[in-house]
């Protein structure tokens, strides 16, 4: 080992200069060349990826969003990494990842995922944003034990140096010298600051020694990884991540109090009501002060007559003093048969007012004392005005201890609403969970927060049939949110899922995409000033909840790919990719940049077109509605053997259709479910000029794309033609609803407030 190798042994870290892009719109991560070999089994910490996307997808900013790379190493075992480095340049988001020994492990493939996410204060996921998976290669190594070298790179080489010059100092050829010395010990036999001394003895008994001065301690090095996150799994246990620690999250339910009640004490008029607990915590009294009302005047032509009291046995007198009806407290009784309250009747006409207890003490409870009344909400019912107090005091009686006992919480169902047009109604439909029962409320232009929040609508066990809630009106946008409970009235109360909108709009005269038949068109987009029409050429899906369309324009003929010179692969330096996932002709089309902006490199041999610097994105002149409404369609697609061989999915907008799916015939594997509706000869498939296939000519060529003949029947060609049109495909949703246009001969969009504006 000379010096160079033991530097190289001791580095630990090189910075790489490549960056692996992130395409937003496509997700996916391209990865340079240079770095797709991202080291030998058992490295740790000494290559780093620098990464690169847009801050902005959509209407959202990404910036605000947590990093992480969640990978799975060559042994199939997943790990995360935290990013630590996150930073923004220009429109752009920078981070790296340090690639540690877990995902180093073992050679093979690493596959990972780019993951960001936005939290609350609570640490409740609000947004998440995924890529698709690349993957990164491992080379074979050998591990071994080279503590010495790792700690002390300078010694070995300072020893070997020194034999080197006892070697040197030997005598020429001559005689057999005497048996030579071996070394016999190394040892460390003084230190002073930063320089240590070292003695070699040697087998004949001599020594010597050498000095090693050391490096001064190094920078800080990176901050460690986050920890877990404790979480609580469905069991109430703790988790550490998938791991169930066997420790509870909460402790034993308490022991439920047997409420009574205690003292009812008369106060003057104006002074506050008063409610305090006494007794003991499983036998709680609760004790209640209510101001008297003021006295009333004698009633006209009458006079107060005279009043005894009652009188009542030790059995049956209450726990204070009834509201004044004359000048004299009141005792209250007790009814022996039920065990209430109550107070003797008096005279008519005793010219008082009437205190009404009920009101008053509802009225102290929800004014002075929300948090219980809170509770009696959460707990399956709100303070009804015609509940008795005994009806009150028994509510308060049978809250439960254990006020969010998770266990016993139903989970949360899926509600959805649609607005019905034939009559005035929206359509709730959820699916059973085996609650006891469902809560759904009602709000205008928001989302009800709690179960007390809005309208009831619908309060009892599961409809299989859903319920229609008639006290609506047309041209108002309602909230619908779905609580489940469980016998003790505990109500379940995530969002996900529970909530529906509905703008209900008066839709006299509009007909669901879904409606509409084969062969339908559709006028929708703009490219280059004028405007796209569309056929329906498949509606196998509808159950799926959407149909596919074919545009009868295109956006002439250009080349699927260009070719790419410094390709390794000699066919594609002059004849272009036939990869659809690296393809100009699919940038073009999932693009709403301008004229130079759409097309970026899509990895590390991918080569312009000449006409990325002549036309826009197909996507620029197009509505957010339009951007918005259309459904993405998971692709397959058949790879080369130069490329593995295979296949690859991939997500698109807007596509060409493969092979299969036109009826041309049958290739595997599949790329799609089924053959178009539309599509079943030539004459169906025949089109104003020869248009692209996403379909490669057969694994064993990297350049070849198959393509429709003008005439409807099949060919190919290689990438880099410009003979044949960019005819796209997309798919839109069944929801979606539409407006006959006399002038277009078409279906509009109703609901696009830019394209037509008759849409609120």
């Amino acid at each position: 080992m000379d010096l160079d190798e033991a530097l190289a042994q001791a580095d630990v870290y090189a910075e790489e200069t490549e960056v692996c892009k992130i395409d937003n719109d496509l997700r996916t991560i391209t990865v340079p060349s240079g770095l797709q070999t991202v080291g030998v089994e058992s490295d740790e910490d000494v290559r780093r990826l620098n990464f690169q996307m847009p801050k902005q997808y959509g209407e959202v900013d990404l910036s605000e969003f947590n990093i992480r790379i969640n990978f799975m190493n060559a042994n199939n075992s997943g790990d995360v990494y935290a990013v630590t480095d996150k930073a923004i340049s220009g429109d752009n988001i920078t981070f790296s990842w340090l690639v540690g020994r877990n995902a180093l492990a073992y050679r093979g493939s690493i596959r990972f995922i780019v993951c960001l996410k936005k939290t609350d204060a609570e640490g409740v996921v609000q947004q998440e944003f995924n890529t698709t998976v690349a993957t990164l290669s491992v080379l074979e190594g050998l591990e071994t034990t080279e503590q010495v070298i790792q700690e002390n790179p300078d010694i070995i080489e300072q020893i070997l140096a020194r034999l080197d010059e006892l070697e040197e100092n030997g005598g020429g050829g001559g005689t057999p010298g005497k048996d030579g010395v071996g070394i016999s010990n190394i040892a460390k036999t003084g230190t002073a600051g930063l320089v240590d001394t070292y003695t070699i003895t040697l087998t004949n008994n001599a020594t010597y020694t050498f000095t090693v001065t050391n490096g001064k301690d190094g920078d800080d090095g990176d901050p460690g990884q986050d920890g877990i996150t404790p979480t609580i799994g469905e069991n109430g246990n703790w988790y550490l991540g998938e791991t169930d620690t066997g420790n509870p999250s909460r402790g034993n339910n308490g022991i439920t109090p047997n409420i009574q009640i205690g003292t009812v004490q008369t106060l003057e008029p104006g002074q506050q009501a008063t409610a305090s607990m006494t007794g003991t915590t499983e036998n709680p009294l609760l004790n209640l002060g209510i101001p008297k009302g003021g006295k009333g005047d004698p009633g006209e032509g009458s006079e107060a007559e005279p009043y005894e009291l009652p009188i009542m046995s030790d059995t049956q007198l209450g726990g204070g003093k009834a509201v004044e009806k004359t000048d004299e407290d009141v005792p209250v009784a007790v009814d022996p048969s039920t065990g209430q309250l109550f107070v003797p009747t008096y005279p008519e006409n005793t010219g008082g007012d009437v205190v009404n207890v009920d009101a008053e003490l509802k009225e102290y409870m929800n004014v002075a004392k929300p948090a219980i009344a809170s509770a009696i909400i959460n707990k399956g019912g709100n303070v009804e005005p015609d509940d008795s107090l005994n009806d009150y005091a028994t509510r308060i009686l049978a809250i439960p201890n254990d006020v969010y006992p998770a266990e016993t919480l139903p989970v949360q169902t899926n509600l959805s609403a649609s607005g019905l047009q034939d009559s005035v109604g929206i359509k709730l439909n959820w699916s059973d969970v085996n609650a006891s029962g469902y809560l759904i409320l009602r709000k205008e232009n928001a989302m009800p927060a709690t179960s007390a929040d809005g309208d009831i609508v619908y309060n009892g066990t599961y409809a299989a049939d859903g319920y229609t809630d008639t006290g609506v009106q047309k041209g108002k946008v309602y909230y619908y949110r779905i609580f489940p409970r469980n016998s003790k009235n505990q109500y379940q109360s995530l969002e996900d899922g529970a909530v529906a909108m509905v703008d209900y709009k008066d839709r006299t005269g509009q007909t669901l995409l879904g409606d509409l038949p084969l062969g339908s068109k559709i006028k929708f987009g703009q490219y280059l000033g004028a405007d796209y029409f569309w056929e329906i050429v498949d509606t196998q899906d509808k159950a799926s909840g959407f149909v596919t369309v074919a545009a009868d324009q295109n956006l002439g003929s250009r080349q699927f790919d260009a070719p790419e010179p410094n390709s390794p692969i000699s066919s594609r330096r002059t004849q272009g990719n036939n990869r659809w996932a690296y393809s100009a002709a699919r940038q073009l089309l999932n693009s709403d940049q301008d004229t130079g902006a759409w097309w970026t490199v899509q990895y590390e041999y991918d080569a312009e077109p000449s006409y990325a610097a002549q036309i826009p994105g197909f996507l620029k002149d197009f509505t957010a509605y339009e951007k918005g409404i259309v459904v993405t369609k998971t692709n397959k697609c058949i790879l080369p053997n130069d490329d593995g061989g295979g296949t690859e999915i991939v997500e698109d907008k807007f596509w060409f259709p493969s092979y299969y799916a036109m009826g041309l015939g049958v290739i595997q594997p599949l790329e799609d479910n089924h053959i178009y509706e539309k599509f079943v000869d030539n004459a169906s498939r025949s089109y104003q000029s020869h248009y692209w296939l996403r379909s490669i000519n057969g694994a064993e060529s990297p350049s070849y794309v198959r393509y429709v003949n003008s005439s409807g029947t099949a060919s190919n060609s290689t990438a880099s033609i410009s003979g044949f049109a960019m005819r796209p495909f997309c798919q839109l949703p069944t929801s979606a609803y539409m407006t006959w246009s006399d002038s277009d001969e078409a279906y509009v969009f109703a609901d696009d407030s830019q394209r037509n504006p008759s849409a609120t």
